[in-house]
């Protein structure tokens, strides 16, 4: 039977959580970089496959402290070795060049092998669902291998992305199986401890533009503490964390989640710093807007209280609010206090939705908007 984490064995998750967003943080600011004002695309799509591979040995991180037999040596031996071959692969990627390098795919490949490894060291302890999820790990590190074999190329950093892809079928597959009342709050746990260390890495970018007081380094800031505010309002008065549906699903929604979040703040502290085109600040801005409001949709849709019920209406105005701040952005985007004002307006304006939303449920009043 799944265990539950004591109070003990979180302190190396913990740690392991906050050293984990330092890594995203890294490769976010690694690998994200603009290129005569403009971010570049093909380094972008790069940044996303291997932001999705440190996010599922992180995820399969949590389910395996979430659901096997606690042995605290060798699991926090794995932990360490786990965590040491994740920031030095972290530390691979540079901002030159749109291929993947031997290093990272050989390290990559090892990494995916360690936590398989730790997998089937439950198998043994009579846990069939790891047995499923240690051959999924290995397949996808034996492909990571392959695609070290095509060498530093397009065909490479290809396979390289099926790896990626071919870890997560096994907690797809699985999620069924893998979902229990107490797993599902465990991980939900763990997810938002996480989500809050990401949203304070992510203000913390504004320390680089704050070395003179400003009105746009102040709006980044706030804006920032707004999209925090609109998470926890979900997470804290909306979601069931009794729910027996798949918690795996909560782990997939949280990826493009972190991952606006990471890219907002790197964004907007480049638009602040002069190196990105104010055009190309606000069409970032506005996409990664809409990922973060629609995944947040998503996840409450997924894992809403009974009180909480989702209306057209409900829907109608947050497609209707982003339009107006799309017309507004395209308007001011060359004055970029007036944006970032714009963008706080925007987000004060949906934070006192959400709260009226999960907070005060309007199911039980007659005017619902």
């Amino acid at each position: 039977m799944p265990r539950i984490p004591t109070t003990a064995a979180k302190v190396p998750e913990l740690f392991y959580d906050v050293l984990f967003t330092f890594v995203l943080s890294h490769i976010t600011r690694a690998m994200v970089f603009p290129d005569f004002g403009e971010i570049v695309w093909l380094s972008f799509v790069k940044y996303i496959v291997v932001l999705a591979f440190f996010w599922l040995i992180w995820t399969h991180q949590v389910i395996y402290s979430s659901r096997y037999r606690e042995r605290p040596v060798v699991d926090n031996l794995f932990l360490t070795l786990n965590l040491f071959l994740t920031i030095y692969l972290s530390s691979t990627f540079s901002l030159i060049g749109d291929d993947l390098t031997s290093t990272s795919k050989l390290f990559a490949a090892i990494l995916l092998l360690s936590v398989g490894c730790q997998y089937l060291l439950a198998w043994h302890e009579h846990e069939p669902l790891a047995e499923i999820l240690a051959i999924n790990l290995l397949i996808g590190s034996a492909i990571a291998l392959l695609s070290l074999a095509a060498g530093t190329s397009v065909a490479g950093n290809v396979i390289f992305a099926i790896a990626t892809g071919a870890t997560a079928l096994g907690p797809l597959v699985l999620r069924k199986k893998l979902t229990q009342q107490s797993h599902f709050l465990n991980i939900s746990n763990r997810l938002t401890i996480f989500t809050l260390f990401i949203c304070a890495r992510a203000t913390l970018q504004v320390t680089d533009s704050l070395n003179h007081i400003d009105i746009q380094s102040i709006l980044f800031f706030g804006s920032t503490v707004l999209l925090l505010l609109s998470y926890l309002l979900i997470v804290a008065s909306g979601i069931n964390q009794q729910t027996t549906k798949s918690s795996i699903y909560a782990l997939l929604v949280h990826f493009p989640l972190v991952t606006a979040i990471l890219l907002m703040s790197s964004v907007a502290r480049l638009f602040i710093a002069g190196r990105i085109l104010p055009w190309n600040f606000a069409a970032w801005t506005l996409v990664l807007l809409f990922i973060y409001t629609a995944t947040l949709g998503i996840y409450l849709a997924l894992y809403r209280r009974s009180t909480v019920t989702w209306r057209p209406k409900r829907a109608f105005y947050f497609i209707f609010s982003f339009a107006l701040f799309t017309l507004y952005g395209m308007v001011t985007v060359a004055i970029g206090p007036l944006f970032l004002a714009g963008l706080c307006a925007y987000l004060i304006a949906d934070d006192l939705f959400l709260w009226q939303f999960v907070l005060n449920d309007p199911a039980n009043n007659d005017y619902e908007m």
